[in-house]
């Protein structure tokens, strides 16, 4: 999922402000991760770590919409096995 651009290879995700990006995807994201964690406050606290991780990373991801979507889906795995052993 990460790229190493050669010298002068445009990254088309470069090109697109991350805020426009992240936009796009946020109802798509925060539909998956409703759906797995049926809290509205989770979800969002899910949506707001990712996409801060998003943020620091987004110059190494060939593929944000796949990366976002599984990191979505494995923080809500992990908020669902941490809410089963409480």
């Amino acid at each position: 999922m990460f790229i190493n651009n050669a010298p002068g290879e445009k990254n088309t995700v470069r090109e697109e402000s991350i805020s426009q990006h992240i936009s796009k995807l946020k109802p798509l994201l925060f539909s998956i991760t409703y759906k797995m964690t049926k809290s509205v406050a989770d979800t969002e606290d899910i949506l707001q770590d990712v996409f801060f991780e998003y943020t620091k990373l987004q110059s190494k991801i060939a593929y944000p919409e796949k990366y976002l979507t599984r990191s979505v889906i494995n923080r809500s795995l992990s908020l669902i096995e941490t809410k089963k052993k409480i």
